[in-house]
């Protein structure tokens, strides 16, 4: 799937609901003070457009994989309660229902 681009954001590393959005990054992009500021900037951007932005380090990524995922199922759980936003680009694949994975 490529990056979505949001006006007035840029590109983001992936689209997982209407108005939800994941960025995963690694130290390697984001080791300096400016990069992490403006990765500040750009989620608070999102949400200003009434979309939510969930960071993750890649490392963290791999490693607590079930925690992650379980952030993502409740960001989605709201991000499908919720009007979507029409600042964000087209989201095709939109789900009637998601159901939280317990455990």
């Amino acid at each position: 799937m490529p990056q979505p681009f949001v006006c007035g954001v840029g590109r983001l590393d992936g689209q997982i609901g209407p108005s939800t959005f994941v960025e995963i990054d690694g130290k390697d992009w984001h080791d300096d003070p400016l990069a992490f500021e403006t990765d500040r900037e750009r989620d608070l951007l999102v949400a200003i457009k009434n979309g939510r932005t969930l960071r993750f380090s890649s490392a963290f990524f791999r490693k607590r994989w079930g925690l992650c995922l379980n952030a993502m199922v409740t960001a989605l759980e709201d991000d499908y309660l919720r009007t979507p936003s029409t600042a964000f680009p087209p989201f095709p694949e939109r789900l009637t229902r998601v159901r939280r994975r317990v455990g």
